[in-house]
């Protein structure tokens, strides 16, 4: 009971430090000065604003998050409003100072042991300007009948509620802590003055911040490698995570994690000429063969090795290097590609990007009519750092794509703008529930080629805006006004737009995972009808399911889309960077910058 009071405590003092944070200016209280509560051995450290302007910036961030709630009839919600649903809410804020912070010290491993007692080096710390408002407002909201009355020695009066929770109400501060460990403030070996956290605060990019966090976790490290070996590689560093607003309106969060890296090289913003204006959703980095050699091998082949229960291992064997890209070798191989060459001219930018109409593919599914064609475009696009080696490997895959069997694919050699390219041509069928057709037929056509400077892979409508000079990123509004909240020199850079948002989220590591596990066994059956389209098997006939429900009209749909459509109009753009410093430090900026009401 007291470890589940603490962290709820806790996590009540954290509600402010996870939303966003007020635009920096020069009177924003200095949150790292909340440092000088915790011992230098303090293993995890979050401060944060608490002053009336970030209540009333987080109200306007709040408000217009709001607006798609507001579109299906929630009322509008801000910080005031929910306070004054409290006894004594309305004067809290009064009471408050500026600044609020929580922390844990000591030994981060004793949370493994799954005791009663994992939090009891974990406190909170609020600063105060009216100690009698401040006490009076616990007074009016914690349960009378466990509250138990004390006072410390020097007069401090105190709370205490049955599981141990202390409030210690101190002329300038709240502590918030346990009975099993009294609060004692630290006069010596201050964590404002421990090295590492003075270095890796100091290498956030922005001057300032009005949400800091810090955790210092090395000592999980030996307790990683000594449970599998397999794990030796994967290491814990010191980081540390700053929060701010940018001009206003976009929403800033800063992470600096040492690497050791020495360098790496920067993208070519020039590059972006080769991206179609139409995008919603980019990914721009350098070095994709470095990336699959140096990176993702290695990783997968962790991975892998991890996943084998020590006990069915074989004694004695370490993890399994370069397993990965061995396998890869032997299937290039196999089908006349090698592995070095292509690795040789991967060596420059590349670029991921998509074309998604959200709500129009939402018309369609509403409306049990859904047709795919002419909502969405994608494709990869990687600098040919030898063209030679580039256009060697179109001649390969033409080759490998000439002896395979297509089904119903059409593959034809043909030019756009005088460029010869390998057009794939495919058409997959329509599918029906009960004697409605919900989907039609699509036609999806993927183009391929390499320029004297590129190789590109993509839907043949944005193979034609990059090859014939149509309208690229680089000429975008909303793209260019993106690149002011980007990191100096960065090694990749992902970018969506208002309505791309959803499909950047969707596209990064955790999306990929949590859109897997809802689809869960159809996706089995969506690939079977794939692969049976592409080698010319019949497409079976669906089974028959009920008639389904009847089919909204367009206001009904419109109505639906409506809290989806305000989100999009809320977002102007967003992006994710990353850089490194000359120490070695990764740095990774994320933003979204809001459409807000002036």
């Amino acid at each position: 009971m007291r470890r589940t009071a603490v962290i709820v405590l806790l996590a009540f003092c954290l509600t402010l430090s996870i939303t966003p944070a007020i635009m920096q200016g020069e009177t924003q209280p200095d949150v790292t000065e909340m440092a000088r509560y915790f011992p230098d051995d303090s293993y995890v450290f979050a401060a944060f604003r608490l002053d009336d302007a970030y209540i009333d910036q987080l109200d306007q961030i709040i408000q217009s998050f709001s607006v798609p709630l507001r579109a299906i009839g929630a009322p509008p919600l801000s910080v005031h409003s929910l306070l004054e649903m409290l006894p004594q809410g309305d004067t809290l804020l009064s009471g408050l100072g500026d600044r609020g912070a929580v922390g844990c010290y000591g030994d981060p491993t004793v949370i493994l042991a799954a005791t009663d007692t994992n939090l009891t080096h974990c406190y909170a710390v609020i600063e105060l300007d009216d100690r009698a408002t401040a006490l009076a407002f616990l007074r009016a909201n914690l349960p009378a009948n466990a509250i138990l009355d004390f006072e410390l020695e020097d007069g401090t009066p105190g709370l205490e509620l049955a599981d141990g929770t202390q409030f210690l109400v101190f002329p300038d501060e709240l502590i918030i802590t346990t009975a099993t460990t009294p609060y004692t403030q630290p006069d010596a070996n201050l964590l404002t003055d421990a090295e590492t956290f003075q270095q890796t605060i100091a290498e956030l990019p922005a001057p300032s911040y009005n949400i800091l966090a810090y955790a210092e976790l090395t000592a999980f490290n030996a307790i990683a490698a000594a449970s599998d070996p397999a794990l030796a590689s994967v290491e814990i560093v010191p980081t540390a995570v700053g929060l701010t607003i940018l001009d206003g309106d976009t929403l800033t969060i800063d992470l600096a994690v040492p690497s050791g890296i020495a360098s790496a090289a920067a993208v070519d913003p020039d590059f972006a000429r080769f991206i179609p204006a139409e995008a919603n959703a980019v990914v721009h980095a350098t070095n994709f063969g470095g990336l699959v050699q140096d990176s993702l091998f290695p990783l997968i082949d962790t991975l892998q090795t991890a996943s084998v229960p020590l006990e069915y291992r074989q004694p004695g064997t370490p993890s399994p290097e370069n397993a990965t890209e061995a396998r890869v070798r032997m299937v290039l191989s196999a089908i006349g590609l090698n592995l070095d060459d292509i690795l040789a001219w991967t060596t420059g930018d590349y670029a991921l990007f998509a074309r998604v109409d959200t709500i129009e593919i939402g018309r369609g599914i509403l409306g049990n009519k859904l047709d795919l064609n002419g909502t969405f475009d994608f494709g990869i696009v990687l600098e040919a750092a030898d063209p030679a080696l580039a256009a060697d490997f179109v001649v390969r895959l033409n080759e490998l794509v000439q002896s395979s069997p297509t089904g119903e694919v059409t593959i034809q050699q043909t030019n756009i703008a005088d460029f010869p390219v390998t057009l794939i041509d495919a058409h997959i069928e329509g599918s029906q529930v009960g004697e409605e057709q919900n989907v039609e037929a699509t036609n999806l056509q993927l183009v391929y080629g390499a320029t004297s400077e590129i190789f590109f892979f993509t839907t043949y409508a944005a193979a034609e805006q990059i090859l014939t000079g149509g309208a690229t990123l680089i000429n975008s509004g909303t793209y260019l006004d993106a690149q002011r909240y980007v990191l100096p020199d960065p090694t990749s850079i992902w970018y969506t737009d208002g309505e791309g948002i959803l499909i950047g989220l969707a596209g990064s590591p955790v999306g990929t995972v949590g859109i897997l596990a809802m689809l869960g066994p159809s996706i089995g059956n969506v690939f079977d009808n794939i692969v049976m389209g592409l080698q010319g098997t019949p497409t079976p006939t669906p089974t028959p399911t009920p008639t389904p429900s009847p089919t909204p009209n367009a206001a009904q749909i419109e109505e639906t889309l409506a809290p989806l459509q305000a989100l999009y109009d809320n977002i102007r753009h967003s992006t994710m960077s990353s850089a490194i410093t000359a120490d070695g430090v990764v740095l990774l900026r994320m933003t979204i910058t809001l459409n807000l009401n002036p």
